[in-house]
């Protein structure tokens, strides 16, 4: 039987137990939730990078964030809260 230093979470304490190393797991998908006909998906990415040079900078870190949002008269309405600012002109 396999110990537990085998097994590829075990492996992973093992090395973060260590404190050389901080270990990333992958996420798990989570399932499709309904919308509406008039709601939309938005995606925010963030680029963290070594400087703003684009021909010697390196990309550190990507960040992504997915929303739902739909239009509406009072302006941009997200899920869990209002968009402060107004939409685009009608």
């Amino acid at each position: 039987m396999a110990g537990v230093a085998e097994t590829s979470e075990g492996m992973a304490k093992a090395l973060e137990a260590s404190g050389d190393y901080r270990i990333l797991r992958r996420l798990v998908p989570r399932p499709p939730e309904p919308r509406s006909a008039d709601t939309r998906i938005g995606l925010i990415i963030d680029l963290e990078t070594t400087s703003l040079d684009t021909s010697r900078n390196e990309v550190l870190e990507i960040a992504a964030v997915k929303f739902a949002y739909s239009e509406d008269p009072l302006g941009y309405r997200f899920r869990g809260g209002e968009f402060r600012g107004k939409g685009p002109a009608a």
